[in-house]
C-alpha cells in the first residue's frame, strides 16, 4: 500500500523484489499520492512483470486501502507490505515453510532501523501457545510494540481468512487499534507462527511535529487513555463466548499492567536525560 511514500518507496519495493521466494505477486496500491511515488510504481511495473499497480483516483484510507489489496490478490497466501519498509532477502521464504496446516499468520521479528541502516531497537515477538485459549490470553496480555509500528499483521496470512475477517471491521471497532484487534481476531481463529532467523526492518527518523500540548501528552503518554478505548474493544470480540466476562473483569487488570510498562518507560527516558544534562547543571551552579 502506497501513500505520499516517494522517499523509501524504491527500497521497499527492490527489497521485496529481490526476495529469494521468486514465485509471487506484488499489488501495488497508491492510495491517490501526491508526491513521486505513481511515477516510481509505474517504472517498476514496466520492468518487472510480478508487479500489478493500481492507482486509486481519490483518498479511500489506510485500512480501506488494506483490504483492496487483499481482494485484488490471487494467491492462496497474502503479505501486507508497508511503503517504507525492507524485509530480510528469505522473509517470504522462511514464513511461507511455516504455514503449516491450522497456522493462520507467520511472522519473524522487527527491527527498528534508523539513518545509515543503523539498528535502534530490536523486538522478538512470543512463541505463541498452539492451545487457541491460552493464545487467547497470551494476545490479550502481551506489551504490543505498536510504538515501533510492527506487528504479525505484516506477515503472511492466510488470504481466505483475511477476507472472511477484513481489517476495516476493526476499524469500526476502533480506529486508534484496528491493527491490534485484527490480530486477536486472527489469533483465535489459527495458529500465529514466529520465526527467529528473520527480520522486518521498520525505519525511523521521521521528522517530527510540533510538540503536542502538554495535556495531550499527559493523556496518552502517562495516563494512556487510548488503551482504555482499545482494551474495551477486547470482550467483544473473544470467540469463545463463555471467555467474555472473564476478559470484560481483566480489563481493569490489563490497563493497569499497561499502566505501569508506559510509565516505567517514561520514567527512564528522564532518567536518561538527567544524567546526559547533569555535567551542564554542575558547570552553571559552579
Amino acid at each position: 500500500m502506497v501513500y505520499n511514500g516517494e522517499r523509501f518507496l524504491a527500497r521497499a519495493i527492490e527489497s521485496l523484489t529481490k526476495q529469494t521466494l521468486r514465485d509471487f505477486e506484488l499489488v501495488i496500491a497508491d492510495d491517490a499520492s501526491a508526491d513521486g511515488s505513481d511515477e516510481i510504481c509505474r517504472a517498476y511495473a514496466a520492468t518487472d512483470p510480478r508487479i500489478r499497480y493500481i492507482r486509486h483516483p481519490r483518498n479511500i484510507g489506510m485500512y480501506a486501502n488494506f483490504d483492496f489489496v487483499v481482494r485484488e490478490a490471487r494467491g492462496e497466501y497474502f503479505m501486507w507490505a508497508a511503503q517504507d519498509d525492507e524485509w530480510d532477502p528469505e522473509w517470504c521464504e522462511v514464513l511461507l515453510e511455516n504455514m503449516t496446516p491450522g497456522t493462520i499468520i507467520s511472522f519473524g521479528h522487527v527491527r527498528l532501523t534508523g539513518p545509515g541502516g543503523r539498528v535502534l531497537q530490536r523486538y522478538h515477538f512470543p512463541h505463541y501457545s498452539r492451545n487457541p485459549v491460552r493464545r487467547t490470553f497470551q494476545l490479550f496480555f502481551q506489551d504490543m510494540p505498536w510504538s515501533i509500528g510492527s506487528s504479525p499483521i505484516y506477515g503472511i496470512c492466510r488470504r481466505a481468512e483475511m477476507l472472511r475477517f477484513p481489517i476495516c471491521e476493526t476499524e469500526k471497532i476502533s480506529r486508534d487499534s484496528a491493527d491490534s484487534l485484527w490480530v486477536f481476531v486472527m489469533g483465535q481463529r489459527g495458529y500465529i507462527s514466529t520465526d527467529d532467523r528473520v527480520y522486518h526492518h521498520k525505519r525511523a527518523g521521521y521528522r517530527r511535529g510540533p510538540r503536542p500540548p502538554w495535556a495531550t501528552v499527559l493523556a496518552e503518554q502517562v495516563l494512556v487513555l487510548h488503551q482504555v478505548r482499545m482494551l474495551t474493544c477486547f470482550p467483544r470480540l473473544v470467540r469463545r463466548r463463555w471467555l467474555r466476562p472473564i476478559f470484560a473483569l481483566l480489563v481493569p487488570v490489563r490497563y493497569a499492567l499497561r499502566l505501569c510498562v508506559s510509565n516505567t518507560a517514561l520514567v527512564r527516558k528522564l532518567a536518561a536525560r538527567i544524567r546526559r544534562r547533569a555535567p551542564l547543571l554542575r558547570e552553571h551552579w559552579q
